[in-house]
């Protein structure tokens, strides 16, 4: 990171709008993010591509809950999941390590057009993985919707909620999301010398939202992402103690 630039601060400030944030170009555009994410697919890969009947380090499950909704999934023969803003592909990796051949897993990810154009290269001889920069239309479905630290980067959060909902998930996750017992706000994140607004929400509002749409909270739990030690320099009511990790059901399967 641009030492001028870094304070040794992730988040800075309390703002009520994404506006309010003097942000920067697109980060997730910039190479710095482009070569970091590279290289860790290309050692995910290496690791993944590995045959040893050893369990890999890509199974440690220690991260997301994905693979452990895939395997609740009746029907092993066909699971439907979009990751929305999935990057280059960790977590279709993670969950084909963790999961039985008997499953055929047909991955959609999110992303923004450049991240869909390598993902797509380095995935080019993989089956049941694809790169869309768009939420696929209604007339798609998915078993399964993800969104792993990715939602707190959206402004219009709730126009997405809205989107993915017309996919007609069963499951909806949302893993390393700032949520807890706080008023919501917008802060800037510091990111390699840019600057980024992300959002941090009340659980029970966030929570309440989301059940709005046609969902009911199932699985709540901590989320360890390493960053305690930043979150704490927030004052009260801003001062979030941990992340969240949550899992929805749809009302609509509830005795699915």
């Amino acid at each position: 990171m641009n030492q001028k630039n870094w304070n040794g601060k992730i988040w800075e400030g309390i703002y009520r709008s994404f506006d309010e944030v003097k942000s920067e170009d697109d980060i997730f555009s910039e190479k710095i993010w482009i070569k970091k994410y590279t290289e860790l697919l290309e050692n995910n890969l290496a690791v993944y591509e590995n045959k040893s009947i050893e369990i890999n380090n890509l199974s440690s499950f220690n991260t997301y809950i994905l693979p452990l909704v895939n395997a609740m999934i009746e029907d092993k023969q066909k699971i439907k999941i979009l990751d929305f803003g999935g990057g280059l592909g960790t977590e279709f990796l993670k969950t084909m390590s963790l999961l039985e051949n008997s499953y055929k897993i047909l991955f959609t990810i999110v992303e923004k057009k450049l991240i869909c154009e390598i993902g797509e290269k380095y995935f080019r001889n993989y089956n049941g993985i694809k790169f869309v920069d768009k939420i696929p239309s209604k007339e798609q479905t998915f078993d399964i919707i993800n969104a792993g630290s990715s939602f707190h980067y959206v402004d219009k959060w709730l126009e997405i909620l809205e989107q993915l909902n017309k996919c007609n998930p069963k499951y909806l996750i949302f893993s390393d999301l700032p949520a807890g017992e706080i008023e919501t706000f917008v802060t800037c994140q510091n990111y390699y010398g840019k600057k980024n607004p992300v959002r941090f929400w009340n659980i029970n509002e966030f929570v309440q939202k989301v059940e709005k749409v046609g969902f009911k909270l199932i699985f709540r739990s901590k989320y360890d992402n390493g960053y305690l030690k930043y979150l704490n320099e927030f004052n009260q009511p801003f001062k979030l103690d941990y992340f969240s990790q949550l899992l929805f059901k749809s009302c609509n399967k509830l005795n699915y």
